[in-house]
């Protein structure tokens, strides 16, 4: 998977204390406009995965655990990223999220 389906939720995992729904981002940062529009559509995505009970209708084990969403990028952050990425963190962890991410994966 990637950002190529913006409609996609790439990975699910549990375990005992969380669920952990996780982004595989493999584009370069040519265009970063763009880019971050497209990850911003995917973020949305899986908040509506989330918050639309889907996720736990399809994965029950998920029911009263904490919910982190994990980005693994593929090319080093840019500066505007990183500011997103802080935007976007604080928003999640207002509304009872985490965020994770880490760049430079070889993906």
């Amino acid at each position: 998977m990637s950002l190529e389906n913006t409609l996609s939720v790439d990975y699910v995992s549990t375990n005992a204390d969380y669920v952990r729904c996780s982004i595989v981002d493999d584009w370069n940062w040519n265009d970063v406009k763009k880019h971050l529009a497209v990850l911003q559509e995917k973020l949305n995505n899986y908040l509506m995965f989330i918050e639309s009970g889907q996720l736990l209708t399809s994965y029950p084990n998920a029911k009263g655990k904490k919910i982190v969403i994990s980005i693994f990028f593929k090319e080093v952050l840019t500066k505007e990223t990183e500011s997103f990425l802080s935007f976007v963190e604080k928003r999640l962890t207002s509304s009872g999220y985490k965020l994770e991410y880490a760049s430079g994966f070889h993906l």
